[in-house]
């Protein structure tokens, strides 16, 4: 196996694995848990942020996961690179210590967002515009 197909199966490995933890993550969003309740309030997020992010995560997970059109797989890239910029700051600014669990799975999270989205840009198939 040589590095290419590595780095083709990688992403298709990340190309599953991200979509699916945003899914995944949206759904408990929106049956609200109590500690994801606390979260959200201890960075003073009401707990209706919390139905909104998670129809936003649900959405853009299920965008990545189908057959759709390509400027709809952008923007979902886009809305979850603005979600963990969003979230990185609110942490921030509520005056969060670095060290806090949050912080550690929001790098994370962001860190696959990169992967996942080199990875659809060397392998999406370019649209002629035209035919």
């Amino acid at each position: 196996m040589d590095i290419r197909e590595v780095k083709q199966m990688m992403y298709k490995i990340l190309s599953l694995l991200f979509p699916a933890i945003m899914v995944l993550i949206g759904t408990v969003d929106l049956t609200q848990p109590e500690a994801v309740k606390v979260t959200f309030n201890s960075v003073g997020m009401p707990d209706y942020m919390m139905v909104i992010v998670g129809i936003g995560k649900v959405a853009g997970g299920l965008v990545l996961l189908l057959r759709v059109p390509l400027v709809l797989k952008e923007w979902a890239f886009a809305g979850f690179f603005i979600w963990i910029v969003g979230a990185l700051s609110s942490h921030a600014f509520s005056g969060d210590p670095i060290t806090t669990p949050a912080y550690m799975m929001l790098t994370v999270f962001g860190i696959l967002l990169i992967l996942t989205f080199m990875g659809y840009q060397k392998t999406r198939v370019i649209e002629k515009v035209g035919g």
